[in-house]
């Protein structure tokens, strides 16, 4: 059997090159293995704090997240420089993102714990050696916690083709629509409409055409696609079972299909079946929402990464799958195209900036993603 007719037959499994920039997930026990048992710090609320915002999605898993616990009362959030995708995420904006998304959970799920958390984002300005955010945690017996908080555990991305025939049910809908944050001017626009939808897939197809013939960004997934039990050694990144790629599918493709240079070769048939899956996963999904913002500063990128966990978090109330296609947001040659077509489909001025782009709908659950310890996330001084 030639080579890429067997992954054809594997329903194109090593296409995982493109699976976004937001793979994530924590209900598996293995997933969440390094954030349950907090030994000696049981009783820290710090800690206690921290375990939900460890769950938090990222760009390709990376966990980009640092804190510093130097302070008794109030722990500072940094982005972890070890972490960052310089050829995917050039100006750090999903990098950004993935600390709102951090915080969010952080503070959803602290009140599950009795905690309140008062977030101050930016509390020494946006340079890159000043914290995103300075976090006080402490014990509040009235604090209530919001019923998304219960849903942190279930989270993931899904990235398996959709139901395309099956719409939202209204009820979602109305919850996924209406979602904002009234402390910024960032909003949510949903895509439904046939014609719209089919402009989108195009759109999405053609930015993953873009991001896998670059080499630069091969090279960059390479060092986070996990092949076998690097997944569970190392506690981050993401590979075939995030794509609902299991069992003797999966073994068959690491060991005799995919190596660490087919990954890296943006002209191997791993970069071009990611391609081909991207068109069938964007072509399935029956809604696409977007994260739009007024500007495009630190506080607006945080500001989206809050939001979209929370929406992600309600879609999974709804048993709602949500996959972020975000390639064309990414600012590599040939994107500003693609971007002032998806600008064009959503009605959005010039000075408009989508921070997200989702698509939705529904399909069987896949693999949850990995974490970290929750220590190596803890800055040693």
């Amino acid at each position: 059997m030639q080579r890429r007719s067997f992954i054809k037959l594997t329903a194109l499994s090593v296409a995982a090159i493109q699976a976004p920039i937001w793979i994530t997930g924590c209900e598996a026990p293995q997933a969440v293995s390094n954030w349950q048992g907090l030994g000696d710090h049981r009783f820290d609320p710090r800690y206690r704090a921290l375990t939900y915002g460890l769950l938090a999605p990222s760009s390709h898993n990376t966990q980009p997240w640092l804190v510093d616990l130097a302070d008794a009362s109030i722990m500072r959030l940094f982005i972890d420089p070890t972490r960052l995708l310089p050829a995917a995420d050039t100006d750090q904006r999903q990098t950004w993102v993935s600390q709102g998304t951090f915080l969010e959970q952080l503070e959803l799920g602290a009140a599950l714990e009795g905690l309140r958390a008062d977030v101050t984002s930016l509390p020494e300005g946006d340079r890159r050696d000043a914290p995103v955010a300075a976090v006080q945690v402490a014990e509040d017996s009235s604090i209530r916690p919001d019923p998304l908080a219960r849903l942190i555990t279930a989270r993931h991305s899904n990235k398996r083709v959709y139901d395309r025939g099956r719409a939202l049910a209204p009820d979602a809908m109305h919850d996924l629509e209406r979602l904002t944050d009234p402390a910024s001017d960032l909003h949510i626009r949903a895509i439904t409409a046939d014609d719209d939808l089919r402009e989108v897939a195009e759109i999405c197809t053609a930015g993953m055409d873009i991001e896998a013939g670059n080499a630069a960004c091969a090279e960059e997934l390479s060092r986070w696609f996990r092949l076998g039990d690097q997944a569970a050694r190392r506690g981050d990144g993401f590979g075939l079972p995030q794509n609902g790629v299991t069992g003797i599918k999966r073994w068959i493709a690491e060991q005799f299909f995919i190596s660490t240079d087919d990954i890296r070769d943006p002209e191997s048939d791993f970069a071009r079946q990611g391609v081909d899956l991207a068109r069938e996963q964007a072509s399935s999904a029956p809604a696409f929402f977007a994260l739009v913002s007024g500007g495009n500063d630190r506080s607006s990128q945080l500001a989206a990464g809050r939001l979209y966990a929370r929406w992600q978090l309600t879609a999974t109330g709804h048993g709602v799958g949500t996959h972020p296609m975000s390639q064309v947001l990414q600012d590599l040659p040939g994107m500003s195209p693609l971007r002032r077509r998806l600008a064009d489909v959503l009605g959005l001025n010039d000075e408009s900036t989508v921070q997200m782009l989702v698509r939705a709908g529904y399909a069987d659950p896949t693999t949850p993603s990995l974490r970290r310890p929750l220590a190596a996330i803890i800055r040693q001084t």
